[in-house]
C-alpha cells in the first residue's frame, strides 16, 4: 500500500518498479536474474495502480506481475521474492538507462495522457485515485522523469535534496535523501557477462 507516502516519494514509484525489473540482487546480478525469470516465469512486470475499495476508500498499491507453469511455481515465487527483497538499488547506470527507458514509454504516449487529463479536469471529474494515477503514471510523472534525466546532478540531488540555504545551521524542508551515490567510475561487464549477452 502506497497511500502513506509523500507526493515526492510517489513520484519516484515508476523508478523504483521499472529498476526492480532490472536490478541485480545481493544473491544474483541482472544477467542471472533475468535469465531465471525467463526460465521459470517467462518474465514479470512490476506496476502501481489505484482505485476504490468495496467501501469507496481510496487504495493504491504496488503490484507484482507474472505467468509460470504449476511445476515452476516454487521457483518463481522464490525468485520474486528475492528480487523485492534483496534488490540492489545503487547501480547508478541501472538508474540512468531506466530513467531513459520511462521518458521514452512516456514520450510515446504523452500526448494522449495530456490530452486525457485536461479533458476530466475540465468537466470536474478528477477524483483522487485519478490524480493518483496521474502522479505515478502521468504527464506530471513524465515531467518529473524528465527532470531527473536531464539533471547534471540529478544523483547528487537525489542523495542531498536539502533545499535549504547552505547558511542554515539545520535542514528545515524536511527533504529525506532518496539514495546515494556508491561510484563515479562506469561499472564494465567482465568477460563472462559480456559472452552471456
Amino acid at each position: 500500500n502506497t497511500m502513506g507516502l509523500t507526493l515526492e516519494e510517489k513520484k519516484l514509484l515508476p523508478l523504483l518498479t521499472r529498476l526492480m525489473e532490472m536490478c541485480s540482487t545481493k544473491k544474483n546480478d541482472y544477467v542471472k536474474i533475468g535469465s531465471l525469470s525467463k526460465l521459470y516465469m517467462g518474465g514479470f512486470s512490476i506496476g502501481i495502480s489505484n482505485g476504490l475499495d468495496q467501501n469507496s476508500q481510496m487504495q493504491s498499491f504496488v503490484y507484482v506481475k507474472t505467468k509460470m507453469l504449476y511445476e515452476d511455481l516454487e521457483n518463481a515465487v522464490n525468485l520474486t521474492e528475492e528480487i523485492l527483497n534483496q534488490c540492489i538499488l545503487s547501480d547508478t547506470d541501472r538508474i540512468k538507462v531506466s530513467v531513459t527507458e520511462i521518458c521514452t514509454d512516456f514520450e510515446s504516449e504523452y500526448l494522449y495522457n495530456a490530452h486525457r487529463f485536461a479533458m476530466l479536469k475540465a468537466g470536474s471529474m478528477v477524483s483522487e485515485s485519478m490524480l493518483e494515477s496521474e502522479i505515478t503514471g502521468g504527464t506530471s510523472c513524465y515531467q518529473n522523469m524528465k527532470q531527473i534525466s536531464d539533471s547534471k546532478d540529478s544523483f547528487k540531488t537525489l542523495e542531498n535534496p536539502c533545499t535549504c540555504p547552505r547558511e542554515f545551521p539545520v535542514c528545515i524542508c524536511g527533504k529525506k535523501p532518496l539514495g546515494k551515490v556508491i561510484t563515479h567510475k562506469p561499472i564494465v561487464a567482465d568477460e563472462e557477462e559480456n559472452k552471456v549477452n
